[in-house]
């Protein structure tokens, strides 16, 4: 196998990719940013309790179209909550990265404790939204250094 040293400084970079890329990552900010921020004020009431992972499946949901199937992963939960036991079904976005007997915690609704939100997917929003945040700095440290040479 050959390699060749290729000196990519030189060559022409249309500036419209550039303007895509900060585009695009602008806009998964906002997205992510905003779930976040949004599911922070949601539960900023809401009471810290450990959980335990007793079951990960999925199942598929029909789409609006009758040949369309969606795929969705949940894992269900046990929690105590003033000395009451809950059961609940979260929906997450990776079902592999869930264990059966794992501990985590949920968030539970103080004035209607069988109503809990979790902390995995807006982990995974946070996570999303810095890499859009870094992907768009360096878009724009790119463009900054070496879109304007080639205009």
């Amino acid at each position: 196998m050959i390699i060749k040293n290729v000196n990519v400084s030189h060559q022409k970079i249309n500036p419209k990719i550039y303007i895509i890329g900060i585009v695009v990552s602008l806009i998964m900010l906002v997205v992510f940013g905003t779930s976040s921020v949004l599911n922070y004020v949601k539960t900023k009431d809401y009471v810290k309790v450990p959980a335990v992972i007793t079951y990960v499946g999925y199942y598929y949901t029909n789409g609006g179209d009758s040949d369309s199937k969606t795929l969705v992963n949940y894992i269900d939960v046990n929690y105590t909550y003033n000395d009451k036991s809950y059961t609940s079904t979260q929906r997450v976005f990776f079902r592999g990265l869930h264990k059966k007997n794992n501990k985590l915690t949920l968030y539970v609704n103080p004035d209607e404790p069988s109503i809990v939100k979790n902390n995995y997917n807006t982990k995974t929003s946070h996570i999303l939204f810095i890499l859009s945040l870094i992907f768009n700095i360096i878009t724009v440290k790119v463009y900054m250094t070496r879109g304007k040479h080639s205009t």
